[in-house]
């Protein structure tokens, strides 16, 4: 199972390339890496790291980390970061999914950042959303350097890459993206390459593929044309320059991440760098984000700072404004109805718009939104003026729910049809198994993707398969409290294999407790 993922991880040439660009970098930039890894080798040494719980289970002893792995990680979520559509390629397609899932890594298109602002009062607030992946993806770091002031914030695991952070210049948050994307045109091919690759029982396999320059053939369309991977990370470079220059205060370009960003000053002067496709702004702040779904969120205001409350509300702007005019349609549509379709229009008439655990009709509107685009192509909206057509989605919907979920609708709570499901590593490959089996950790879902409070929804057709996040914000001031939030694991060892406590996690608002919210200082 693991064959495509592994053949286009060689194919992108992560590792080659990654070592080959250290011999790129500025003596600054390898000397950075350099104690990096330095740090990764020392913790290697003490038993108190390789006698934890993961590498007991996995039956795995880390081997020394090298200054180019950090640059082989840095380009593997670059790749990652890129959403494709690859359908003209369904081989490319079926590998680019079977990394993803391998990973449990979906990218990074819900994720958003704003700053709000009253006076002298302001709020730099980021939300990272990148996967079912039970293990972070992301680590909370204070970073201190003898004769500068302390850095703190979140990096990419496995680098010391801020993604965002507060230094004495001031703060930031990148919103990570990357230039990957499929094209059509004329190429000449150069020869094929392969790589050879060795399974658990010793079967080889040679893996071919076609890379030119910063493309990679990803599907031949006819005998002109072809389909290829353009992407500048199928050249040597990195962006630990422009890593290296956020706490410093400074704007080196970046290239293998393309994503926008917000910088904030210690005196409060925001800066906007990159174009977002979703971009609100108000004249108490500013919000961008990759995400269509934020536009249903409001307009930065001082109501925001109290970023707690904000992080709380599971209503839905979109949803409050879409419902009562469909009901109202129906209502003056009479015609005979089912006792079923009845309950569910009392359901939908007395929900509040909150995607809320313990919310009913969230599940109704939502799954009736999935049966009128596919009756219709179109999404369901206020403008949806035809009862007749609302009547046939919203029964069809009724019908699919009670097919999936059973006939009571008092056990279609949003937090039940829509947990929030990650997935970890329970044992090392045995003989027979190709790759190590996962297995989920669920928790009951609140929120939605058009609700400040975010959540993942088994509703629609991208399935929000991305319900991993990861939260930050503080005041821009140097020396202010900094707040992260994520949620953590709650799992028990007994050997061979982990199990989790699904249900026994509390519903928390912030300030969140110890667990789950770290309060970094300086």
């Amino acid at each position: 199972e693991a064959l495509p993922a592994d053949s286009l991880a060689r194919s992108l040439g992560l590792a080659p390339l990654a070592e080959a660009s250290i011999t790129r970098l500025s003596p600054g930039d390898r000397d950075h890496l350099a104690a990096y890894a330095h740090g990764v080798n020392a913790a290697w040494d003490e038993p108190s790291t390789t006698l934890r719980q993961a590498f007991q289970v996995l039956d795995y002893a880390p081997e020394p980390w090298l200054p180019w792995h950090t640059l082989a990680i840095e380009r593997l979520i670059a790749y990652l970061a890129a959403e494709l559509d690859c359908t003209p390629a369904p081989a490319f397609c079926r590998a680019d999914r079977a990394l993803r899932e391998m990973m449990h890594i979906h990218g990074f298109g819900h994720s958003l950042a704003w700053v709000a602002r009253r006076d002298t009062a302001a709020v730099l607030y980021q939300r990272h959303v990148y996967g079912d992946t039970a293990l972070p993806l992301f680590q909370e770091v204070v970073m201190r350097t003898p004769g500068r002031s302390p850095v703190l914030g979140i990096t990419l695991i496995g680098t010391p890459f801020f993604v965002g952070g507060q230094s004495r210049h001031g703060s930031w948050a990148v919103l990570l993206e990357s230039d990957a994307h499929l094209v059509r045109g004329m190429w000449s091919l150069p020869p094929v390459r392969y790589e050879r690759l060795r399974d658990s029982e010793g079967n080889e396999y040679l893996v071919p593929y076609v890379r030119n320059a910063d493309q990679l053939l990803a599907a031949l369309s006819d005998s002109a044309t072809t389909w290829v991977l353009g992407w500048s990370g199928l050249l040597t470079g990195s962006d630990v320059g422009a890593w290296r220059a956020l706490p410093e205060g400074r704007a080196e370009p970046f290239t293998m991440f393309s994503g926008p960003q917000l910088r904030v000053s210690a005196y409060g002067g925001v800066r906007e760098l990159g174009v977002a496709p979703v971009r609100i702004t108000s004249p108490h702040g500013i919000l961008i984000s990759r995400d269509s779904a934020s536009l249903d969120l409001s307009a930065p205001d001082t109501s925001w700072l109290r970023t707690a409350a904000w992080l709380a509300d599971t209503r839905s702007n979109r949803a409050a404004a879409v419902l009562p005019a469909l009901l109202a349609r129906l209502d003056e549509f009479q015609v005979p109805r089912s006792a079923q379709v009845e309950r569910a229009l009392v359901y939908l008439k007395n929900w509040d718009h909150h995607y809320a655990r313990e919310s009913i009709g969230s599940s109704l509107f939502a799954a009736w939104a999935v049966e009128y685009a596919a009756a219709t192509g179109s999404p369901l909206d206020a403008s949806a003026d035809d009862a007749g057509l609302l009547l046939a989605t919203l029964v069809r919907a009724v019908q699919t729910l009670t097919e999936q979920y059973g006939s009571s609708q008092g056990a279609w709570v949003w937090g039940e049809l829509n947990p929030d499901r990650r997935h970890f590593a329970v044992t090392r490959a045995r003989e027979g198994i190709a790759v190590p089996p996962f297995k989920p950790l669920e928790w009951p879902g609140q929120g939605h993707a058009s609700a400040p409070r975010w959540g993942p929804s088994s509703f629609g057709s991208d399935g929000l398969a991305a319900p991993a996040t990861i939260e930050l914000w503080h005041s821009p001031r140097w020396r202010g409290r900094y707040q992260v939030r994520r949620r953590l694991s709650p799992m028990q060892a007994p050997l061979p294999e982990h199990t989790g406590a699904a249900r026994d996690v509390p519903l928390y608002s912030l300030p969140s407790p110890p667990a789950h919210i770290t309060a970094m200082n300086q």
